[in-house]
């Protein structure tokens, strides 16, 4: 109903898919390949696939190809035993619950393959900058403007992660229970609740099973 809509203001559209997550459920009209949770993940992100695709189709069709599409996730999720074994995401800073896809479309922009970090956060300064948007407001990413029409860019090629877990302040703990450094190669990590350092080679080593530290 959106897309169908007659508009005089410009378009803002958030579309967040939601099916490969948990409960997993094997979706409906998607082919069954295997029985474990993670041929059912596969199978939920097939499905999202599919109807992502549907979506993009009418965006063309509507809106032209003067329209900025970003395409992005919140997390990743890990099925490497033991780490990943009883939860996915969401109580680590590895690799494979932070390496998350980012594709980004629109006018003049020409097919290509960016390997260098970013963040989520360079999302916003981003689309301010591609839609000439003047704010005033701070921001804390980077726009990623140079590096998507292949010029060299200006940021720092290091990201900085932290798990922080605000109820340990109700037992009088400290609520930042991780931080992490990550390079294009590497993945340092402290673990400030255990008193563990964690060196990764998460180029080589994705899945971060050999401890490089000391």
């Amino acid at each position: 109903k959106v897309l169908k809509n007659k508009r005089k203001k410009p378009l803002f559209l958030w579309a967040h898919y939601y099916d490969a997550h948990t409960p997993h459920r094997w979706p409906q009209g998607v082919p069954r390949r295997g029985k474990s949770t993670e041929w059912i993940y596969n199978g939920e992100l097939e499905y999202a696939d599919r109807h992502i695709g549907r979506l993009l189709k009418e965006v063309d069709k509507r809106l032209g190809e003067d329209t900025l599409v970003i395409v992005t996730s919140d997390h990743g999720h890990g099925f490497d035993e033991p780490r990943h074994k009883k939860r996915g995401y969401g109580h680590d800073l590895n690799t494979v619950t932070l390496h998350v896809p980012l594709i980004i479309s629109g006018p003049r922009m020409k097919p290509r393959r960016v390997s260098s970090l970013v963040s989520t956060l360079d999302i916003l300064p981003t689309m301010t900058n591609l839609l000439g948007v003047d704010t005033k407001v701070e921001m804390r990413g980077s726009s990623l403007v140079p590096e998507i029409f292949g010029l060299e860019g200006t940021r720092p090629e290091f990201l900085f992660h932290q798990f922080f877990l605000q109820e340990r302040r109700w037992k009088d703990e400290s609520p930042l229970q991780m931080v992490s450094v990550r390079t294009p190669q590497y993945n340092l990590l402290v673990d400030r609740h255990k008193g563990r350092t964690y060196f990764w080679d998460w180029q080589k080593d994705y899945f971060e099973r050999t401890n490089l530290f000391g």
